[in-house]
């Protein structure tokens, strides 16, 4: 519903904190990026200020990109940046104000 207001979160920068994955020294990291590009199976891209390029999927349905409007959402890091690849890391991802 919030596509319809002409939000988008591409080019908003969004805050990533790390709750759990299969490395403990990630656990309780920030990941801090630019939303660039965003497709259609809500997989997104974020830049980081160093440059890196890191991909970003949901982990509930309903819950994409768009959410983040109006709140945080459950979001991992893919090990690339296809759907499909299996995740990283798993946090809740927000808005940075």
């Amino acid at each position: 519903m919030i596509k319809g207001f002409g939000w988008t979160p591409v080019e908003k920068s969004v805050d990533l904190v790390i709750q759990e994955g299969l490395d403990p020294s990630l656990i309780g990291r920030r990941l801090i990026g630019t939303v660039t590009p965003l497709n259609t199976s809500e997989l997104a891209t974020a830049t980081t200020a160093s440059g890196d390029a890191i991909a970003v999927g949901t982990s509930h349905v309903g819950y994409g990109f768009y959410y983040l409007r109006v709140g945080k959402i459950a979001a991992h890091l893919l090990d690339n940046s296809r759907a499909g690849d299996s995740p990283v890391v798993q946090g809740i991802l927000g808005l940075r104000r």
